[in-house]
């Protein structure tokens, strides 16, 4: 059969509506087409709120796709760069630039909730990252005001209680009519509020449906990754990484409208 396929527009979906990678077969040239790998590549990024590694495309199902950009869209480095991720592999200057530095520094502190101290950077052999704060930012404390990190000092058992969490949250849904994103709360010294969330809450989702609060979902996000991505790539002069891009397409959109709403407006300015 030698119909010509046309360039899908959304990612394939598992029978509960989530991202799909793994699917038993795709017909030949599926992914020739550029934007039916990005779209893929979105909905996995948006499931793991990171680029995927190796191993990732591997666990996902995901192996031909990560063959596809490196046969036919110019190499996961490209593909990396594109979306606004540094390199797996730390060149020489990697951590000269701070965007790197920010988006591993808030890795780290949404795992522990709170700012790491030098005796975590040494137990977990991160020489690496602690030497280029030294070298190249100003040290931890630098680091920490430039990140507007301010330290919120409850344990970590005030935060598996949902009353407490709750309890935070009202003032600032009441506020600003939605969840601050991970990067605002941590400037407002709430950086407990992302930790509990992941690790104790269900994750940012759960915790949004469950204070009754409007938002996009993964869902709405992926069905529409492809202008999502189109957006993204267009305005990406503006250095901030895909994952604050989505961040913050997640605070600020109550609904599918919102979002297609905001696309539009940022194209129109790119």
């Amino acid at each position: 059969m030698n119909q010509e396929r046309k360039c899908a527009n959304k990612p394939l979906r598992d029978k509960d509506g989530g991202p799909c990678l793994a699917q038993d077969r795709k017909p030949r040239g599926f992914y020739k087409c550029l934007e039916t790998c990005d779209a893929e590549l979105t909905a996995l990024i948006v499931k793991l709120g990171r680029f995927p590694t190796k191993a990732d495309f591997t666990n996902e199902g995901g192996n031909s796709l990560k063959a596809a950009y490196s046969r036919y869209h110019g190499g996961m480095t490209a593909t990396r760069n594109r979306f606004g991720y540094p390199l797996s592999v730390k060149t020489h200057g990697h951590w000269k630039d701070w965007e790197p530095v920010e988006t591993e520094l808030l890795s780290i502190i949404q795992d522990l909730g709170e700012f790491p101290k030098i005796v975590w950077f040494k137990k977990h052999n991160r020489h690496d990252l602690l030497g280029a704060l030294s070298r190249h930012h100003g040290g931890l404390t630098s680091a920490k005001n430039r990140l507007g990190f301010v330290a919120d000092r409850r344990p970590h058992s005030f935060w598996k209680k949902w009353s407490n969490v709750k309890r935070e949250l009202k003032p600032l849904i009441k506020k600003h009519g939605y969840i601050p994103s991970q990067r605002s709360l941590l400037r407002m010294g709430l950086g407990g509020l992302p930790y509990a969330n992941a690790n104790f809450h269900g994750g940012f989702e759960a915790v949004r449906k469950r204070m009754g609060v409007r938002g996009l979902d993964e869902a709405t996000l992926i069905e529409h990754a492809v202008p999502v991505t189109r957006t993204y790539i267009s305005i990406s002069g503006s250095g901030s990484t895909f994952n604050s891009f989505l961040d913050r397409l997640f605070e600020i959109c109550a609904t599918e409208r919102d979002l297609l709403m905001e696309l539009d407006r940022l194209t129109a300015n790119a």
